[in-house]
């Protein structure tokens, strides 16, 4: 009892070692390491520790027990190793995966296996030297200072080579059985039968865990999630990244995008709309909101109050903001000054291209867009809502390295229903990939 006591607490402080290492080198843990590590690393522990105890106890009574000690790590020591190492290569190659949880529980389980592995091949093995010598001195098990009498103790001597029941069972009984012909092929086909059949069956497998079930019912998350799954009326964002989009006017890009006038009825943006209006199967909320889009808007002609100049040619901003108003402090109120009465509109319909602008146009005009502040004059400006959905870097040469159009998933109550939607976008991103190409 109490060697098998010693062997669980090795398998937690080989826990909280590699607890203990990983977050001294920074890597945070997560709860699920907690809860599901110690019975691991107890798993994987209890077997080597019962395979060196009995070892031990197949070696002759007759040599002294640091020889007998010797021989059973002689005799299984190379398995344990093997196994061990091979369960932490296991789990260290499960690191590279760049899920953080994962990853994390994957380091965590590699360092707690080789930690407990160290303890069993020599602290363990002291302890099984201390236990044996208690047992030949006629100590008791749980109460090791106590001694039984001599006669006790050479009664349990003599019958120590005694084997056991399940050990008498195995030798007489399920040892001659398995031996039969038959009885092997009938073994084989039984498990070459149930390995098809737990293949067959994996394909029914649903993906995914529910986020409930690895919290403790008493956690304040419980409820979050019960009134996430209740109130929550839309679900997750959901980005759509085009690359490389070529906004000069010799490209045909912009029009398959875009979702206004002039463009591609089968443009990405049209495409996401009609894909919001089955959302069972699409899991898309709404259409997507477009900078282009806005951006387009925003510097036509019929929007006089969005893309405007100054007689110098530098950005005027709409009338109810600064400096063509003045703002009141105490009220917030901004009223007309009069320092934008001569500002004018970006462009006339004679300076576009079909209402399309030029590549130099789009250019120079898309900063001062994605610098605009929205207002009752104009609820186009890019500021804030589109700030960081475009990557700048190669602008100035006609190409937009990256840019995002969000939308909203439905309401994701199961995860079926986050891993279904994933599937969908992921179909649907594919598909119109090949359609812009």
């Amino acid at each position: 009892v109490l060697l098998g006591l010693s062997g669980v607490v090795l398998v937690m402080l080989s826990v909280l070692g590699s607890m203990g290492f990983f977050s001294a080198v920074g890597v945070k843990s997560t709860l699920i390491i907690m809860e599901v590590i110690p019975f691991l690393v107890l798993a994987v522990g209890v077997d080597n520790m019962c395979i060196l105890v009995h070892a031990v106890k197949r070696q002759p009574d007759g040599i002294v027990l640091e020889e007998r000690i010797s021989n059973a790590l002689v005799e299984v020591g190379p398995s344990i190793t093997l196994a061990s190492l091979a369960e932490v290569l296991a789990f260290s190659v499960s690191a590279i995966n760049p899920m953080p949880a994962t990853r994390a529980f994957s380091m965590f389980a590699a360092m707690a296996v080789l930690l407990d592995f160290v303890l069993q091949v020599t602290a363990f093995v002291a302890l099984i030297v201390y236990d044996f010598r208690r047992a030949e001195d006629g100590r008791i098990d749980c109460v090791p200072c106590a001694r039984l009498k001599s006669s006790t103790v050479a009664g349990d001597n003599g019958g120590h080579q005694r084997l056991h029941f399940v050990a008498r069972y195995m030798k007489d009984v399920h040892g001659p059985i398995l031996g039969y012909r038959p009885v092997k092929f009938i073994v084989i086909a039984v498990f070459v039968g149930l390995a098809f059949a737990s293949i067959a069956m994996s394909t029914r497998l649903q993906p995914g865990l529910e986020q409930k079930i690895v919290l403790p019912r008493d956690s304040y998350l419980q409820g979050y999630f019960d009134d996430l799954e209740k109130y929550m009326k839309v679900g997750p964002p959901l980005y759509f990244v085009v690359k490389n989009f070529n906004y000069s006017s010799a490209s045909e890009n912009t029009n398959q995008i875009c979702s206004i006038n002039q463009c591609n009825s089968n443009s990405l943006l049209n495409e996401i709309a009609r894909q919001s209006l089955s959302p069972e199967t699409s899991y898309i909320a709404k259409p997507a909101a477009s900078w282009l889009d806005d951006f387009l808007i925003w510097m036509s002609p019929e929007a006089f109050g969005c893309c405007r100049k100054f007689v110098n040619g530098n950005y005027c901003p709409p009338d109810d903001q600064p400096p063509c108003c003045q703002l009141d402090q105490d009220s917030g109120s901004c009223s007309s000054n009069g320092a934008c009465n001569n500002c004018t509109t970006c462009f006339l319909h004679s300076d576009l291209h079909n209402g399309r602008p030029s590549t130099t146009q789009f250019r120079e005009k898309l900063p001062w867009f994605l610098d605009a502040l929205p207002s009752s004059d104009c609820s186009k400006g890019g500021k804030g809502a589109y700030s960081t959905s475009l990557d700048h870097s190669g602008y100035e040469n006609g190409i937009i390295q990256a840019s995002a159009f969000r939308t909203y998933h439905t309401p994701l109550n199961k995860q079926t229903d986050y891993v279904n939607s994933l599937r969908a976008a992921r179909d649907f991103s594919s598909q119109m990939s090949k359609d812009l190409q």
